[in-house]
C-alpha cells in the first residue's frame, strides 16, 4: 500500500463522522423551513401533495391536527405520524419488498 493511498484512508476514516454530521443537518435544515406548526398549504408543499389529499389527510382521525384556530399540523407529531404509518406500510404490504425491474 502506498504513502498516498495510506493517507487517502486515513482521511477518509477521520472524515466520515464530520460526512453523517453534515448530512444530518442536511436533513434538519430542509424541516427548518418550516415552523412548529404547518398551515394546509405547508402541508401541502412539504409533503408534495394537492389540496385534496391534504383535506383527505387533516380529515383522518388518526392525523395530527390543531382544529382550535384554523387546521394546523404539529410538524414533529407529522413526522411522527409518518414514521407511525411508513412501518405499517412496511409491515402489511410487499411494497418495500418489491424488486426494482
Amino acid at each position: 500500500m502506498t504513502f498516498e493511498q495510506m493517507l487517502k484512508d486515513a482521511l477518509e476514516e477521520a472524515l466520515a463522522p464530520i460526512k453523517r454530521d453534515i448530512e444530518e443537518l442536511k436533513s434538519a435544515s430542509s424541516l427548518s423551513k418550516y415552523g412548529p406548526v404547518l398551515t394546509v398549504t405547508e402541508l401541502m408543499d412539504f409533503l408534495k401533495i394537492g389540496r385534496t389529499k391534504a383535506t383527505e389527510l387533516v380529515s383522518r382521525p388518526d392525523f395530527p391536527v390543531i382544529r382550535a384556530c384554523g387546521i394546523k399540523v404539529p410538524t414533529h407529531l407529522l413526522m411522527e405520524w409518518i414514521e407511525q404509518n411508513t412501518e405499517w406500510v412496511q409491515h402489511n404490504t410487499k411494497y418495500f419488498n418489491q424488486a426494482v425491474m
